[in-house]
Order: C-alpha cells, then sequence, then structure tokens
C-alpha cells in the first residue's frame, strides 16, 4: 500500500500534570509499526515527554496532512482530552484509546471524540485507516465504539494478538531522549494477570485472554537492540511478569539466554510481580540475569483486608516473598492500599505491625487508598452502593470510610501525605520508574535517605493511632509533628536535591492529583 502524497494519521500523548516523570508510550510504537509493516506511514507527538502544552501544540502543528487523530488516554486525563478537542481543528477526527478509551467510551463520545477504541488495537489500528481512507464501512471496523443518531454503538471485537506477532519496533523516536534524561527504557514481555482483584481493570481490558507472553528469544532480541542504542536499564512493563510457564524452570533458560548474548550480561532490569508467585529459585534466577527491583501488589498488611479486595496472594505469600527479596537484595516497591471503605481502627493497627516488621518496603508514604476505578469490580461496588453520595474524581468513585475512627485516620495521614508527597516522589522514583545510574550504589544512596523518611512516617501512624480520640485541631497537630521533625526533614530534602544533582537527573513531577 502506497501512501505518498496522502494524508496520515497523528498518534498523540497529552501533557498532563503527574507526579511520576514521563517515559515513553510502547503502545504508540505497536501501533505505528503495525502501519508500517503494510505500508502507511503515521506521525506521534509525545507532549508529556516533550514538555508542550496542548495550546502551543494545536497552533505550531501543521495537520494539512493529518488523516486522524488518535490519543492515548489514561482515566485520569478526560478534562484534558475535552480541553485540547477544543482547540483541534474541528474537520480532523479525533480517535480516542488506551484504559482511558476502553473504561470511559460514552463520556469521551459526549465530549466529541468520533470514534473510541476497545482494548488492544494492534489489529484494529488497520481497519479504522481503511475506514478514514474510504476503504472500509464503520461496520467493519473492529474493537471500537461510536455514536449513530445518538446511540451508542459497539462493534466486535478481535481475538487478542500473539505477542510474537507483534512488528518489531525499531524505531522509538524519543529513545535518545529518554536515554539521555536517564529515564526508564521500557520493555514488554507479557500481558495480562491472572489475578482477580477487585480495584484492577486488567482482565477486563484484555477480555476473555488473562495472559500471553513473548518467547525468550524475542525478549532477548528486544533487548539487543534497545542495548545497541545505549540503554542499560530496563522496566518491563508487563502487567504479571511471571504467570503461566514461566517457572523456575522458565526463569533459568532466561538467565542462560542472557548469559549467552554477547552484550546483555551486564543490564539492570525491574519487574512487576504477584507475591504469589514468587519462590527462591525463580528470584535467584532472575537477580543473576540483572532484576534489581520490583513492584510487587502487597497491598494491605491485614489478612482479612487482602480477602476482601480479592487478593490471592495471602497475608502468608507476602510475608514469605519479602523474605526472599531480601536475600537477594531486591528493592520492593510494594504497591499499597491502606484504606477501603471498610477498614477498621483493627485493620490499621494490623497495618503498622506490618510496616514495623517490614521497614525496607518502599512506599509513597502511609497513605494510600483503594481506587474505585471505571472497569473494576470495586468501582462497581462503590458506584452501586454510594450511589447517593459518591461523586468521580479523575476516574475514580469517592467513597466514606464508615468507621468514624478509621475515617479520622483517613483524613490525618493524607493532609500529612500532601505535605511531603513530592519528597516520596523524589526518593522513590529513581528506585521504581528506574532511572539509568551509574552503578548499584547509586540506588543505595537514594535508599537510605528513602528509610529514613519512611521511619519517621511510620512514627506518625503510630502517634495518630495511639491518641486519634483526642485529635481535636487536626492541622495543629500535624503542624507540630512536623515542627519537631523540621530539621531532619531539612536534611533530608537537601540530600536528595544533592543526588539529582550528582547524577544530572531533573524531576518533573507534581504532587499527584489523587491527593488533592
Amino acid at each position: 500500500m502506497n501512501n505518498i502524497n496522502t494524508k496520515i494519521p497523528l498518534f498523540l500523548v497529552l501533557n498532563i500534570e503527574s507526579h511520576r516523570t514521563p517515559e515513553e508510550n510502547l503502545g504508540i510504537y505497536y501501533l505505528q509499526a503495525a502501519l508500517k509493516a503494510v505500508g502507511i506511514d503515521s506521525a506521534y507527538r509525545d507532549l508529556w515527554l516533550e514538555n508542550t502544552d496542548s495550546l502551543h501544540f494545536s497552533k505550531t502543528y501543521d495537520f494539512s496532512k493529518t488523516l486522524f487523530i488518535g490519543i492515548s488516554g489514561c482515566l485520569s486525563n478526560l478534562k484534558e482530552v475535552s480541553e485540547l478537542i477544543r482547540l483541534l481543528p474541528k474537520n480532523i477526527p479525533i480517535v480516542m484509546g488506551g484504559y482511558g478509551g476502553t473504561f470511559e467510551y460514552e463520556e469521551l463520545l459526549n465530549i466529541g471524540c468520533e470514534i473510541v477504541m476497545i482494548g488492544e488495537g494492534d489489529k484494529a489500528i488497520l481497519d479504522l485507516y481503511d475506514y478514514y481512507s474510504g476503504k472500509r464501512n464503520i461496520t467493519d471496523v473492529h474493537n471500537i465504539t461510536y455514536l449513530k443518531n445518538g446511540e451508542i454503538i459497539r462493534n466486535d471485537s478481535y481475538p487478542v494478538i500473539d505477542l510474537n506477532e507483534l512488528n518489531n519496533v525499531h524505531h522509538r523516536k524519543y529513545l535518545s531522549n529518554i536515554i539521555e534524561v536517564k529515564a526508564t527504557v521500557n520493555v514488554l514481555s507479557s500481558k495480562g494477570c491472572y489475578g482477580s482483584c477487585s480495584f484492577c481493570s486488567i482482565s477486563r481490558f484484555y477480555c476473555s485472554y488473562k495472559w500471553r507472553d513473548m518467547d525468550i528469544g524475542h525478549i532477548i532480541k528486544v533487548l539487543e537492540n534497545l542495548y545497541v542504542k545505549g540503554a542499560r536499564v530496563f522496566k518491563f512493563v508487563d502487567d504479571s511478569f511471571l504467570e503461566g510457564n514461566r517457572d523456575e524452570k522458565w526463569c533459568e533458560s532466561f538467565l542462560k539466554a542472557m548469559n549467552d548474548s554477547e552484550i546483555l550480561n551486564n543490564i539492570l532490569f525491574r519487574i512487576s510481580i504477584r507475591a504469589d508467585q514468587i519462590t527462591d529459585g525463580r528470584i535467584k534466577f532472575l537477580s543473576e540475569a540483572g532484576m534489581f527491583a520490583v513492584s510487587c501488589g502487597i497491598e494491605n498488611g491485614s489478612p482479612n483486608f487482602l480477602n476482601r479486595i480479592g487478593k490471592k496472594a495471602s497475608f502468608l505469600d507476602n510475608d514469605r516473598a519479602l523474605s526472599i527479596f531480601k536475600k537477594y537484595g531486591i528493592f520492593v516497591q510494594a504497591g499499597f492500599m491502606l484504606f477501603d471503605d471498610r477498614t477498621n481502627m483493627q485493620e490499621l493497627y494490623e497495618n503498622l505491625n506490618f510496616f514495623k516488621q517490614h521497614e525496607e518496603i518502599i512506599v509513597k508514604g502511609i497513605f494510600s487508598e483503594v481506587y474505585a476505578a471505571e472497569g473494576t469490580r470495586f468501582g462497581s461496588y462503590i458506584k452501586k452502593r454510594y450511589k447517593d453520595v459518591s461523586s468521580k474524581t479523575n476516574g475514580n468513585y469517592k467513597y466514606p470510610i464508615l468507621d468514624p475512627s478509621a475515617q479520622k485516620v483517613h483524613f490525618l495521614l493524607k493532609e500529612y501525605q500532601k505535605k511531603n508527597s513530592s519528597l516520596y516522589d523524589k526518593l522513590i522514583d529513581p528506585i521504581s520508574a528506574p532511572k539509568a545510574l551509574s552503578g548499584i550504589e547509586k540506588y543505595y544512596q537514594f535508599y537510605e535517605l528513602y528509610k529514613m523518611v519512611h521511619k519517621i512516617d511510620i512514627e506518625f501512624f503510630e502517634t495518630v493511632l495511639s491518641k486519634i480520640e483526642d485529635i481535636k485541631d487536626y492541622t495543629s497537630f500535624i503542624s507540630d509533628f512536623l515542627h519537631e521533625k523540621k530539621d531532619i526533614m531539612s536534611m533530608l530534602n537537601k540530600e536528595v536535591d544533592k543526588l539529582y544533582i550528582e547524577n544530572q537527573m531533573v524531576f518533573t513531577g507534581v504532587t499527584s492529583k489523587f491527593l488533592l
């Protein structure tokens, strides 16, 4: 197919305010590769990575050759999408994809998106190009929703793609920028998860196919391609790295393949993993292959809470996994959710004890709550149970904490978190993202500072729990505590800023909108 002198798709990532530092969007690279494989060019602008606002982009970009604009969306950026649509030329169709598209398609159609893609788009993007090129009827475009005479129409879906059939992404427009600023280099080796957590939308996004992966040989080729372009530290963006056939034998084979490669024997990487998939042998082989950090959904230190949110990993699974990680010196960013609507004081004390027993885990402060997002069982539960009082903010339904004392703790911890959120993010981001630091000792410099902050947080948590019924003035209580810690907190802020300067890094995150 020859598309010389024809219009082409434009893929767009918006510049949103986030506590995270920008990362490459692998999904768009794969969509571009799918089009390129059949001779179709496309354009890509990542305003987040470029730090360009939508207004400036809309005034300076030449849209004369744009066939349609595909925007990658998350559940929290509907406001930004709506604002952008008002700025764009009215004669260019807007298509929305990603998690935001899959679970917020009705709202997106109502604010001006012509088509919203559902689930994966690696095959559907070809249908969409044919439709806008006049070669296919809209009824024959898979994986989409659209409005017809005011009614939402949802077309049939393709089966999910075999990841070994994905077109290799050799051209990554922003890779050199990512490497220059020492940001994470993302890699995909699997999709999906066999977990059934009530707060997670992954299983619904991938429909009936729970998990699938790439062959080891395919993964090695991807890593080698990135290595020769300068990448040394990688973040596997898999939802759950060890599932299905990825057992101890697979981990050993993965290590062998890494060692057999002429260039991959000195890389570092980070994965996401479920605690019930951890064994000593698996972690041993992966750590020898270069794994130095994990994101693990520990979620809570109360067995009752874990059961309530549908975690397959039990309290004992969590405890055992953390012991194994500690044995092999693995940094553990623990996904953590301290509150839901039914959290009670006993559970909070159980979490305090858990924090004391596992001071080594990395969490972004002591405050956290279960997000009630569209596309999750917990979101549906909250929407139904609290339909008279619940409102949606940033893609999540708000809900009350039923236990009055737990509600007070929730408020105090959240207000305390707001005071320190930038410090948490600056300390944790280099390890969890992770940044391409010049040696493992550099990560430990950030980690040692983090542990000092975490101890202060645990002290605050314990003080709140012990005095919750006596606290009258919440603002003064927090201020008094922070005043006592002002010298050490000032020192910690100065030291982390010093580390950023020494490692030639710049932190661009802002306070998480979920704390506001």
